[in-house]
């Protein structure tokens, strides 16, 4: 496996996580391709809105934003 995506239907909604291409596949068009299938596998779910779960500063942000997702909101995550 070179490359990898999530999806997750919630109610009317699409969750899209996880999108991940081991190092040596990179820039080669693998994670394009996964985020695209995705986004259509969510629009034959007819979901209103898709949601892109992923962390700022990394390559499968701005992958995201190439695509036309726009930033929302950003979460904090909390340890003890």
């Amino acid at each position: 496996m070179a490359a990898m995506g999530g999806l997750q239907r919630w109610q009317k909604y699409a969750l899209l996580y996880d999108i991940s291409v081991l190092p040596q596949f990179r820039k080669m068009g693998f994670g394009a391709e996964i985020l695209s299938f995705l986004i259509n596998q969510a629009r034959q779910f007819n979901s209103p809105i898709i949601f892109y779960d992923t962390e700022a500063g990394n390559a499968a942000e701005k992958l995201g934003l190439k695509l036309g997702f726009k930033p929302e909101f950003k979460r904090q995550l909390y340890t003890k």
